[in-house]
Formats: C-alpha cells, structure tokens, sequence
C-alpha cells in the first residue's frame, strides 16, 4: 500500500461497496480536509452543496449504483433535513468534472451491510 492508502485508512467512516471499491465519508472538518488533500485524479468526491456535512470519497469502480448510493450515504450524514431532498455535488479530475445529484439520506437498515 502507498502512503496515501495508509494515510486515507486512518480517516472517516470506512465502507466496502464491492472487491475494489470503498468510499470514505469526513466525520469533521479536519477529516474533510484530510479527505479532500488525498483525493486522486481517479477519484470521486460528494459533498452537500446547501448544507453542512461530510466530503466524502469515492475510490475504486465509479458505477452508476456506486454513485448514487455514495450520494444518498453523504447526504444521510450531511446536516439536511431526514426524508428531505439534498443536492449532492460531484467533483472528479480534481474538480474540473463536476455534476449534482438530487437524492434523499439512505437509511441505516440500507447501508450498514457496506460499513467496515
């Protein structure tokens, strides 16, 4: 394992999402920043674009379901309003790709199988 590896492993919320894919979500500022100066060309960053909440990221396969549910995950420890619709913001490529995802925070019972 790189440094980086090492360095990201010691931060955040740590969930598997398949084999090759894990996502890692920001529990404060510190961590956010962290999460954000690791953050690779390859990799995905979510982030609530109207509320207070974690940066997560996304390393590995960026799928479509691998997306959305990195999107619902962020927006469920973001500070929206349970049940509410929250935009989520996407960078890749360093931020030169970004792109919003309307979505609702997942529930516990649907993404606690992915946490390590």
């Amino acid at each position: 394992p790189t440094k980086n590896v090492i360095d990201l492993l010691k931060v955040g919320r740590h969930f598997r999402l398949d084999e090759r894919t894990k996502l890692v979500v920001g529990r404060n500022k510190d961590e956010n920043e962290m999460i954000r100066a690791l953050a690779m060309q390859s990799d995905v960053l979510f982030y609530a674009r109207d509320h207070m909440g974690p940066i997560s990221i996304l390393r590995g396969a960026d799928t479509p379901d691998h997306t959305k549910l990195c999107a619902a995950i962020t927006a469920r420890y973001s500070d929206s309003p349970k049940g509410s619709q929250t935009v989520i913001t996407t960078e890749k490529n360093f931020g030169a790709e970004k792109s919003e995802i309307i979505t609702t925070g997942i529930h516990d019972q649907d993404y606690l199988q992915y946490r390590i």
